[in-house]
Formats: structure tokens, sequence, C-alpha cells
């Protein structure tokens, strides 16, 4: 499954690189990686970046979503980058809503977003 993805950090961030198309337990494998991450460092965010897969089904859809719902249990931010129309067919059918988690064109545009996030929750909070 690792050759599927890449999943490196980057200072405070996880990124995550999906390179194929996704299956049901793929999904799970990557939200597991994700959690266990975020479980073992002090992580600003995680960057899934989506622009090799051009179609989901709703449920790999919506396992996506929890794992960023989850992320955001642990402080941190999800941002999606390269969502194709079909991704969002998907997470329209699923009802998410555009404020749930932050989107990017690109992996270096969602680094930059969520390093804006953590100071804009840096200066709130100081």
């Amino acid at each position: 499954m690792k050759s599927r993805t890449g999943m490196h950090l980057n200072r405070d961030c996880l990124i995550l690189t999906i390179r194929a198309e996704l299956y049901d337990e793929f999904v799970e494998w990557v939200q597991q990686g994700i959690i266990e991450e975020f479980g073992r460092s002090r992580l600003n965010g995680v960057v899934i970046d989506l622009a090799d897969v051009t179609l989901v089904d709703t449920h790999q859809a919506r396992k996506l979503f929890d794992t960023a719902k989850m992320v955001r249990l642990f402080g941190g931010h999800t941002v999606f980058t390269g969502i194709s129309a079909g991704i969002a067919i998907s997470l329209v059918d699923l009802g998410v809503e555009p404020g749930a988690f932050f989107t990017a064109v690109g992996i270096e545009q969602g680094v930059a977003l969520l390093e804006d996030v953590k100071n804009d929750t840096q200066h709130s909070r100081g």
C-alpha cells in the first residue's frame, strides 16, 4: 500500500500524496496512518493531495471527511489539495459544507494555508 501513497513530515505538517485510485481498505489504512502520526507528533495539520485521484465513492469520501474531523479533535487542520470534479460531487452528495475543511490547488499552497491558520490561531490566543 505504501507504493500508492507518499507520507512525510514537513516541519509540523504531515503531507500525504495519494498516487492511485482509492479502495475502501486503502482509505482505512490512510486514516489509521494519519491518526497514529498525530498521536506521536505535535502536528499543526495534514495536507492530503488527491490530484491523482479522479473519483471516490461516498463511503470513501465519508472516511476522508471523518479523518479531517479526527485531525480537528487533535487540534490540527486538514487541507485537501487537487480535488477533482468527481471528488467534489461526492462531497456535495454527502452534504459536506465548504467550511468543514480547507482546500487548496496544490501541496505548496496547502502547506502555506496551514502555516497561515497556525499563525492566526497563535495571534488570537496571544
